[in-house]
């Protein structure tokens, strides 16, 4: 019975690989064939379009440049003022002045 079972499994396995019908190169199959194509028509001429995709990446660009260097100039203010040691403040000494 098990080798009954393993031959059909097999013999299916080599019928469901095994392609059904192969067509001949060159006839095409009137039943498939192609739907009409739709064709975009842009509003902007080619270099119109590339100026744009240039500008916002331009755009992009500047924007990441201008965060990273106002990041970096706040920490710059931050550190120039937890540097700077934090003295007590002590009354100057008023001199006495001739009157």
């Amino acid at each position: 019975m098990d080798r009954k079972m393993i031959f059909v499994l097999l013999l299916s396995g080599y019928i469901f690989t095994k392609p059904v019908a192969t067509q001949t190169p060159g006839i095409s199959d009137p039943t498939h064939l192609p739907g009409p194509r739709i064709v975009l028509q842009h509003k902007f001429s080619q270099p119109v379009m590339v100026s744009i995709i240039f500008a916002v990446i331009a755009g992009i660009v500047g924007i990441i440049v201008g965060s990273a260097g106002l990041i970096l100039l706040l920490r710059r203010r931050n550190r120039e003022r937890t540097s700077t040691p934090k003295t007590s403040e002590q009354p100057e000494e008023i001199e006495d002045l001739p009157q």
